[in-house]
């Protein structure tokens, strides 16, 4: 059953929630975005490839009868609104590496986290996003810090509203993936293995929906984009979704000014301000796939500080179409400078924090020969250091 609640610790009490994005598992359950057939097919600037012997892309492709994702088109060319989880999902395994980024996604990635909290000797607990959904759980309240998996891209008002109260009760944050917290999604709690998106007018997306058909028939609620909703994860987290490419990320560059700060450089013990953060990892450098920057003007808090920057990527990679204007130039990697990552900390009014990284790539390089990397100790110093101070004061 995906809807499973809290995986306690053996040896003490909990402080740590890893949050497991079923939501977004749902969404890209058993996609064939590689069927070019399809008005659905991923489509990027520099073209895209399906990676030789890719074990996902061959089965996945002999088997049209595990049904579709909410990234497909049916037949008749009509947008999928509904995932289920009642099926084989062969994009839900350990192992899994997406057929055209040639890396691990989703689950497979969150594992990576798994593996450095179990090596950490650090209590704690599994939960997901059908946890927070559910009003009668309540399950974030027991937790001091709460981390994100790797694409925490879909939420519904329930499970976006847990994070934000649980920022405002003083609990620490820690968002270590990319383009989280984007699309409306809708989940009925009678019946968990449902999952609802309908999108249109703006966003990154390989379906539209009609005007008349973004109406989410579980809740009544609009589907499409949380920033057009008013709800920005800049507001939250500091920053928001950006851009997108299937080539190699890049390392971040510290920012030396908050690096040797005392009050930051605790983020960067163990770690040489003057080198490249994340220069390694199995997609390349930390700053990969999806990706976030920091944004004022979007809601980013005045008080969050740029503790570093991804160096420039290539044109692979592109804005996403809700920050481009008319006329539609300059939106590539090499040319446009809203394609990036931002790594971002700040103090939340409640006595907690909020530490983002802006990329999906992340716990690709977090893992990279065996977590002996700056990544993983930088991880490491945020996560000791928020449960080390425990809960903020309300007020």
């Amino acid at each position: 059953m995906i809807t499973f609640f809290v995986r306690p610790h053996p040896s003490s009490e909990s402080r740590i929630a890893l949050v497991m994005t079923t939501f977004t598992y749902l969404a890209y359950a058993n996609e064939r975005m590689f069927d070019q057939s399809r008005s659905s097919a991923m489509t990027t600037p520099d073209g895209v490839n399906v990676g030789s012997n890719n074990e996902y892309f061959k089965n996945l492709d002999r088997r049209p009868d595990l049904g579709l994702s909410a990234y497909d088109v049916h037949r008749d060319g009509s947008p999928c609104a509904f995932s289920s989880a009642l099926r084989p999902i062969l994009n839900l395994r350990p192992g899994y590496v997406h057929w055209a980024l040639g890396r691990p996604r989703e689950f497979s990635a969150d594992l990576l986290m798994i593996n450095f909290l179990e090596r950490s000797g650090l209590p704690y607990d599994v939960i997901t996003d059908h946890c927070l959904n559910d009003p009668n759980q309540k399950v974030s309240s027991r937790y001091t810090t709460l981390i994100t998996g790797c694409h925490p891209e879909y939420h519904s008002l329930q499970s976006l509203n847990a994070f934000n109260a649980f920022s405002r009760s003083g609990g620490n944050m820690m968002y270590l993936g990319g383009n989280g917290f984007y699309w409306v999604a809708d989940v009925d709690i009678t019946r968990p293995h449902r999952l609802e998106v309908r999108k249109g007018d703006q966003g990154c997306r390989s379906v539209t929906f009609s005007a008349g058909e973004r109406m989410h028939s579980l809740t009544g609620a609009q589907g499409g984009l949380w920033r057009s909703r008013g709800r920005a994860p800049n507001y939250l987290w500091g920053i928001g979704a950006s851009a997108f490419g299937t080539g190699p990320g890049k390392p971040y560059k510290a920012n030396a000014k908050y690096a040797l700060d005392p009050r930051f450089s605790w983020m960067f013990e163990g770690i040489d301000p003057t080198e490249l953060i994340g220069e390694h990892g199995f997609g390349g450098g930390a700053s990969g796939d999806e990706i976030d920057r920091l944004d004022f003007a979007l809601g980013t808090p005045m008080n969050a500080i740029l503790l570093a920057r991804s160096l420039q990527h290539d044109d692979s990679f592109g804005l996403f179409n809700e920050d481009s204007m008319f006329p539609m130039v300059n939106t590539l990697g090499s040319t446009c400078d809203l394609v990036r990552s931002d790594l971002v900390y700040y103090d939340t009014a409640a006595g907690g924090a909020v530490f983002s990284v802006g990329s999906i790539n992340w716990y690709s390089s977090l893992a990279w020969d065996d977590y002996k990397n700056n990544v993983a100790k930088m991880t490491e110093n945020v996560l000791r250091e928020f449960v080390k101070r425990g809960r903020g004061c309300v007020g």
